[in-house]
Order: C-alpha cells, then sequence, then structure tokens
C-alpha cells in the first residue's frame, strides 16, 4: 500500500501516553504503528457513519458468510455480497444496501418518555370513554371543545421517533396492548404531538391520584378540553 510521509511533533506528556499504551499491546508495536492504530481508533469514533472492521473482524464476517452459503438456506443478506465487499475493501456498500443496520439514530430519552406518558394518558382516556354512559360518550364526542376521544398515533412524516418507540413498545415489547390492532397503524397522518403533550399536562396531576379507578367525566372533560 503507498504511504505518505510526514512530520507530527507530540508534547512529551502525548509522547509518553502513546508509549505506555503501545507496551501494553501484545505485539509492542514501534511508535509510528501505534500512532496509525490509534488513529484508526480515532476516526471510527469520530466518523461512527463509517465502517472500518479489523482484519479479526473481516475473518469473522468472511467465516460466517462461508457457513451460510454451506447451510444452504435463503438469508435476507447475501453471503456473496458480504464476500465481494470485504474482498474489495467496499464497506460504504453495507451502509447503502443495510439502512437499516448501519445507522447513527439513537432514541432520545425525552421522545421515550414523552412516548410513554401520551400511551398512558390515553389508555386512561379511552378506557375511561368505553365505560361511559352513551350519552355522556356522545357529549364529549360532539362538542367541538374537546380533543379527538381516541388515539391517533403519531405522524408519519414529521413524528417518526415517536411513532417509531410507540410501535416498538407495542409489537415487540408488548406494552399498551390496547393499541396493537390500530386502526391507522399508529400513523395519524397530521401533526399531533404539541396537543398530546398539552393534554398530558393537564393529565399529570390526575394521574397521581388515579388509584384504583379510571377517569371521570369531570376529568376527561378537563383532559379534552382544547384550552391549553
Amino acid at each position: 500500500m503507498k504511504t505518505e510521509r510526514f512530520e507530527m511533533r507530540l508534547d512529551e506528556n502525548t509522547a509518553s501516553r502513546i508509549d505506555l499504551w503501545k507496551e501494553s499491546q501484545k505485539d509492542k508495536p514501534s511508535r509510528a504503528e501505534a500512532v496509525r492504530r490509534l488513529l484508526d481508533v480515532g476516526l471510527s469514533v469520530a466518523q461512527p457513519n463509517e465502517i472500518y472492521p479489523t482484519n479479526t473482524e473481516k475473518l469473522m464476517m468472511f467465516m460466517l458468510s462461508e457457513l451460510m452459503k454451506k447451510s444452504g438456506e435463503d438469508y435476507d443478506i447475501d453471503p456473496n455480497f458480504l464476500q465481494n465487499v470485504i474482498a474489495g475493501g467496499h464497506y460504504w456498500a453495507l451502509s447503502w444496501r443495510m439502512h437499516g443496520i448501519f445507522h447513527d439514530h439513537i432514541d432520545a430519552p425525552t421522545s421515550l418518555r414523552e412516548v410513554v406518558d401520551i400511551l398512558d394518558m390515553w389508555s386512561f382516556i379511552e378506557e375511561a370513554m368505553e365505560v361511559l354512559p352513551d350519552e355522556q360518550a356522545k357529549e364529549l364526542k360532539d362538542n367541538k371543545d374537546f380533543s379527538q376521544t381516541t388515539f391517533l398515533g403519531f405522524d408519519g412524516n414529521n413524528e417518526t421517533e415517536h411513532m417509531g418507540i410507540a410501535r416498538f413498545l407495542i409489537d415487540h415489547m408488548e406494552r399498551f396492548q390496547r393499541f396493537k390492532n390500530h386502526r391507522m397503524g399508529l400513523n395519524s397522518h397530521m401533526p399531533v404531538l404539541v396537543r398530546y403533550l398539552a393534554m398530558v399536562r393537564k393529565f399529570e396531576p390526575i394521574r397521581a391520584k388515579l388509584i384504583g379507578r379510571g377517569l371521570s367525566l369531570e376529568e376527561l372533560k378537563i383532559i379534552l378540553s382544547n384550552d391549553t
């Protein structure tokens, strides 16, 4: 491999830290090789979207792809494609073809809390609506001063993180199962998050009192009222 020579000056403390690191390695690399390895590590952290497998990881990937081919089973990942990626160093192709695996998205803790609070609130609302006398339920549904009385989901265009978290909680963690077969697939097709959060702020002080009972009609009116 063609290399390029360049000069780098280090302060005494940094040079000592590099020397300590290289001495801790089994093969005791030279200082130059130690710097190259540490640069690889640093670049992989600084560029999380880039894929730079080590030689050990390449060998493991190649061996696993061989096992996949010999098993005779059909896999979502093409073992021949994987081997061609390794042989040619085309690691960018992995993120292109398998974007569902190679991405840097992590659910925000704030979004998770919001989704849990919203699903919890709507569970109480829908359960209360189901046991209301018909005339009271009709009063809430027909009154324009009140919000929608059933959970619509989240907007698939603008609230994708919240919708994804809700689907994972329901489909894979088996939480909030009343929304399992949601008629709209949890896609509201319009922004609803701001309104939900306003409702949650009114629901929270009531939630603390809901021990062994559901929401009353008056509490439903408070939560569902359109005034913020």
